[in-house]
């Protein structure tokens, strides 16, 4: 359990070790678009809504703090689209750790429980 933890600790600081060539790499980055975060070559804006989509649905994204990182990552991309969107980001989320999580888990919804989606 404990070698675990430190694992996780290790991944949370960054990956790779140093070595020679991540400097040069540093220095070779992609550009990016600045509306969608992603790498130019590949912008969504001109297939983006205008203005955020009003939901009645409210989404809530759940991500792990090296996704966010992620040069690929779609929630940007979501949260641009959706007004009703809103990202949590941690590694472990318990009771408290979440305002909008605690009012979704502990909300009636009708006497159903509320819709999740888990996507890894």
């Amino acid at each position: 359990m404990e070698e675990r933890a430190k694992q996780e600790e290790e991944e949370d600081q960054g990956r790779g070790g140093g070595g020679e060539g991540e400097e040069e790499w540093k220095n070779t980055r992609r550009k990016t678009c600045g509306g969608c975060g992603r790498p130019a070559r590949v912008c969504l804006c001109g297939h983006l809504p205008a203005a955020p989509i009003n939901t009645t649905t409210t989404v809530v994204i759940l991500q792990h703090p090296l996704e966010t990182r992620h040069p690929l990552s779609t929630v940007p991309v979501l949260t641009r689209c959706l007004r009703n969107a809103h990202v949590i980001v941690g590694r472990r989320l318990s009771s408290g750790s979440s305002p909008i999580l605690d009012s979704l888990c502990s909300s009636p919804c009708g006497g159903r429980p509320p819709a999740l989606v888990l996507f890894p």
